[in-house]
């Protein structure tokens, strides 16, 4: 793998593969792969035993600090354990992209400081709304931010028979 302009990303266990909770960072995964990024740490993962999953974790944890680029661009999802990864890469020279699905600090009035300086530390956010993005800027988060808008679910059935006959679509091609 180049070290120079590399895009990658990291994975997880997702128990719940066919809710919003798992289901649309499967998806942001999957558009990351298709505009060029590539997975380090272990595979996606969906073990409903827990020590299992934390084992898998732990692993890919390692293996992803191991192969983490350097000068290159790392694509990371919150909420998710992402402190590790979000340090490593910046010592390394990274830049960082940083989808957010949903905020938990937000709901309460004392903004968390973890959370906060976590945010603060990624090079470009991702939001779903334009709402949230100005929610962001009010308590100082003041990134270069990308509103989605609407968060549709890939439905690769469609895709697939419709525009590609059987392979896999790629929506950034």
């Amino acid at each position: 793998m180049s070290m120079c302009h590399t895009k990658v990303y990291t994975t997880r266990n997702y128990r719940d593969r066919f809710t919003a909770s798992g289901k649309a960072k499967i998806d942001a995964e999957q558009i990351a792969e298709c505009c060029g990024y590539n997975l380090i740490g272990t595979g996606r993962s969906h073990y409903h035993n827990g020590v299992i999953a934390y084992l898998r974790r732990l692993w890919s944890v390692v293996k992803a600090s191991m192969r983490m680029p350097r000068g290159g661009m790392v694509f990371l999802q919150y909420p998710s354990p992402i402190d590790s990864f979000m340090k490593i890469a910046r010592q390394r020279g990274n830049r960082i992209i940083l989808l957010i699905h949903d905020i938990n600090g937000l709901r309460t009035s004392a903004h968390g400081g973890r959370e906060l300086t976590l945010l603060k530390s990624a090079d470009v956010l991702i939001v779903h709304t334009e709402r949230m993005r100005e929610k962001l800027q009010s308590i100082g988060i003041n990134k270069p931010t990308v509103v989605l808008r609407i968060f549709d679910y890939l439905d690769n059935t469609l895709i697939n028979s419709k525009f590609n006959r059987g392979g896999t679509a790629c929506l950034c091609r």
